[in-house]
This record gives C-alpha cells, structure tokens and sequence, in this order.
C-alpha cells in the first residue's frame, strides 16, 4: 500500500523540483489555517457583493458559489509565495490544449455518471419522487450556472487537490496524502450543512477519492474539477435536488424532486450526497478508478 499513486507522474515531478513540505500532521495544520483565512476573505467578498446588491452578479444568483471558486486564486498565490510551488505542481497544465478539452470531457461524463446513477437508483428504490419543471424554467439560469459550477469546483479542486494534495506529496506517501485531504474535504467544509451525517460523509469522502485519483492518473487537475462540477450541477439544476443540504432553485432546474421513505435512501435534508444509492454508485466509480490504476501500473 505504501507506493500507491507514488509512481505518477505528477507525484514524482513534484518530488523531484520542489523542495520543503512538512509530515502530514503538519501539512494538515497548516492548510487548515491556510483555508480557513482563505475562505473568509472570499466570503468577505460575497458579503459585500450581496449586502450591496450589485449588478449583475446578485440578480443572476451564484456569488457563494463564485467566492468560493477564488479559492483557487487563493491556492496558486499562497503556493508560489510560501511553498514555492509553479501552478502546473497543482495540475495547472495547459499544453497540450487538446489533453485540457480531452479531461473536462471525460470529467464532465464521470460526474454525469456518478449523480445519474446515484439518482436514477434512489429513484427505482422510492427515496425520491420527481416532476418535469421545464414550464418554470427560466432558460438563461442553466448554462449560468453550468459556468458558476465549474468555477467553483475548480476553486474548490485547485486548493484541495491541487495545493493541499500536491503540497502533501513531497515528504508523505501518495496514498496517505489522498485520504487525508479527502477526510478534509468531506467533513469540514460541509458539516454544517443541514443534513450532513455519516452517510454523507462517507459519499463525499468517496467523491473526493475519485477526484484525487484522477489527479494522480491525468497529471491534471481538469478531470476532478469537471467530475465535482457536474456532480452538483445536475442535482441543482437537472434533476432539481438539494446540494449539500442548499434546496434547488425552481427557477433554475428542468426537474423537481421531492424526497419520501427513508433519510438513508433519500437524503432527507441533505439530499442524494446522503443517500446509500450514492454511495453504491460512488464505491463502484472508485473502484473502477482503483482497478484502471491498478492495470496501467502493472502493464
């Protein structure tokens, strides 16, 4: 177990040009300060955005999720000041252009997949009931917030998986650096949502996984931000389900669905990020992810 993910590529240019790094307790301590004054300089920012309501961004809804998208300013600037760290140590790769488009396609499919599945699974079990919402749709919002998604999740991808993940590399065992940020990314920053249990939990700890393994298999940090931006895109804005315990807008999404039966099955509160159909269907990503990893190492 101890050199798994420490033959990518990625991981051992890591190794190799940049110096420092710290024991992952204290990589663990210093990003979570890191974080932490990162997002309440951001959420400043969107405080004053919405206390002041201004045009346009307020009227076209998103700011949170904008303010959390700087986070991967935030990350680049903290890495290249402090670590030492270039932008393309964080998987910020751009050549060859056709390998960036090439991983938001697949990320975007593996998202679809693992939201589509978790849905269309909590829906043949009776933990969600839905109806078509197209006629109170307006039309603008989709591709809006198809384009806020996907700079938030960035924002989010860049810190965790890339300035975090990448920083933790240097000095601890690749494995170790993917559980640790994940169990990061699953409980701190969503805890406090309404819902947020074990299974929950558990199904974003797994999300995380998946998008730390395509970090480690593509050398680029591309395919996790397109897996995590439809991850929520489509449960707010197509199959209209709370995300991360945030109710989907009804303006804003082509379905509405209601939860019934079981929290376990439903979500409840939480919506499907805390339905045991996701984590079926997330175990089975990784899984696939792990068993993809395991073949090209032995090939």
């Amino acid at each position: 177990m101890a050199a798994w993910f420490d033959d990518s590529p990625i991981v051992q240019e890591v190794r190799e040009h940049c110096e420092g790094g710290w024991n992952i307790a204290l990589e663990f301590v210093k990003f979570a300060i890191v974080i932490n004054v990162s997002g309440k300089i951001t959420n400043g920012f969107a405080a004053y955005v919405s206390d002041r309501q201004l045009e346009p961004i307020t009227s076209m809804g998103g700011i949170w999720l904008i303010a959390i998208g700087l986070l991967s300013f935030a990350a680049v600037f903290y890495c290249a000041l402090w670590e030492r760290m270039r932008p393309r140590d964080l998987g910020l790769r751009f050549s060859p252009p056709w390998r960036v488009l090439r991983d938001l396609v697949l990320g975007y499919g593996v998202g679809i997949a693992c939201i589509g599945g978790s849905f269309l699974l909590a829906l043949a079990l009776g933990g969600i009931q839905t109806q078509v919402n197209v006629h109170n749709v307006v039309w603008w919002t989709i591709p809006w917030m198809c384009a806020v998604y996907l700079f938030q999740a960035f924002g989010e991808e860049v810190m965790y998986r890339g300035a975090f993940m990448m920083s933790a590399v240097r000095k601890n065992p690749a494995w170790l650096a993917l559980l640790v940020t994940s169990v990061w990314f699953s409980y701190f920053p969503h805890h406090f949502n309404g819902g947020y249990n074990a299974i929950a939990f558990v199904n974003l700890f797994l999300l995380a996984l998946v998008c730390g393994m395509s970090v480690f298999l593509s050398g680029r940090i591309w395919m996790a931000g397109a897996i995590h931006a439809a991850w929520n895109l489509f449960q707010g804005n197509i199959f209209g389900v709370a995300v991360s315990g945030n109710l989907a807008d009804p303006t804003a999404t082509l379905l509405v669905s209601t939860t019934q039966g079981g929290t376990w099955l439903s979500g409840g509160e939480m919506g499907l990020e805390a339905s045991v159909a996701s984590t079926i269907v997330l175990a089975a990503v990784a899984a696939l992810f792990f068993a993809f990893y395991w073949r090209r190492r032995d090939s």
